[in-house]
């Protein structure tokens, strides 16, 4: 048996209680009994079950329905709700452009402290009525970006900017002066979109869409990223990146992108481990976490900025929006918690408005 249908049948055994492979399940409703890596709820880690969550886990056990053989490789498959496709969620897919988004003229990612400039294009700071840019955001589409409910809760967010590199620069030009960007694009709002069942508390549903007043214009230093949609989206990689400002709500932020590489941690260890510091706190399967190797991982990333990824076809994917850490900056390594952008893909498409 090929190593990943061990390990899948594995998971089987345990979960479902029988000596080999359990029982399979029949696909009801709108579900399609579809090839695991198929499957968005699944990802990133389609094929690697000790990666999963005891939750995924146990969706597995009640999901897969047939294990076949193509090309020599044993394969599971699962009954995998299928992608929405009709009304207003149609429409917000049309408004993400799969074609260009997540592109970026800096493809190379070294394991350094400060982005280079076009290496994320996508990156915005929200702007408040002082003139501060308290969090971040992604532009996911041209007229719409994406953050952390916790962002805007106080409803004193003004402006978004676009394009910007370096706050202490007017015009952001490359390290030897011979590429500059455009300048920046600061846009008003023009609505904020917060998840109707946002937890403070518990940073729970900590997602929210800000509408731009205009449409952004695109350009080598403003583009959306993409989002978790459609197995295209798909990602088989290991390392994740956050980038931001540094800002936080508690923290000096520094003029210039910066970015830090992470690895994922099961929401189980994350948990043990963020208790360690607050006995209260509380994890769900629409959260996850990541980690660095050394303490700079805890201050590189705003709050509502992206964790994000490479997909099977070469682009940037959002999977995590920033939304609360241990307060450990500096002294040690700990994990971040961020919203699994892939639980609320519905929510996001069913807000996208032309």
């Amino acid at each position: 048996m090929e190593p990943v249908a061990v390990l899948l049948a594995s998971v089987i055994a345990v979960y479902c209680c029988q000596p080999t492979v359990a029982q399979f399940n029949q696909c009801t409703g709108e579900n399609k009994c579809v090839n695991i890596r198929e499957c968005a709820m699944f990802g990133p880690h389609f094929t690697e079950p000790a990666k999963w969550s005891n939750a995924l886990k146990g969706e597995f056990r009640q999901r897969v329905c047939k294990r076949e053989t193509i090309n020599g490789v044993k394969v599971f498959k699962v009954c995998c709700p299928r992608e929405p496709t009709a009304g207003r969620v149609l429409r917000g897919i049309e408004l993400l452009n799969f074609t260009s988004c997540g592109t970026t003229s800096e493809n190379r990612i070294a394991h350094g402290k400060y982005a280079k400039l076009f290496q994320f294009p996508w990156m915005t700071l929200l702007e408040n009525k002082l003139g501060k840019f308290p969090c971040g955001a992604t532009l996911i589409a041209e007229r719409y970006v994406l953050t952390a409910a916790h962002c805007v809760r106080e409803g004193d967010i003004v402006s978004v900017r676009l394009g910007e590199y370096d706050l202490d620069k007017t015009i952001d030009c490359s390290t030897n002066g011979e590429e500059c960007a455009m300048p920046v694009q600061d846009i008003p709002v023009e609505r904020i979109i917060m998840h109707d069942n946002y937890s403070n508390r518990h940073k729970r549903n900590d997602i929210a869409l800000i509408r731009l007043s205009r449409k952004a214009s695109l350009n080598d230093n403003v583009n959306p990223i993409c989002l978790p949609v459609g197995p295209q989206m798909r990602t088989t990689v290991r390392n994740y990146v956050v980038a931001g400002w540094g800002t936080t709500h508690n923290s000096e932020s520094s003029a210039r992108l910066q970015f830090a590489v992470l690895t994922l941690m099961p929401n189980d260890k994350c948990l043990s481990r963020l208790r360690m510091e607050d006995r209260y706190v509380k994890l769900e399967e629409s959260q996850l976490c990541a980690i660095g190797a050394n303490m700079s991982d805890n201050c590189s990333g705003d709050s509502g900025g992206p964790l994000k990824t490479i997909s099977v076809s070469g682009q940037f994917v959002q999977y995590g929006v920033v939304s609360f850490g241990l307060n450990t900056c500096g002294k040690l390594s700990a994990p971040g918690v961020y919203t699994r952008v892939e639980n609320f893909a519905d929510w996001i498409l069913d807000n996208l408005e032309d």
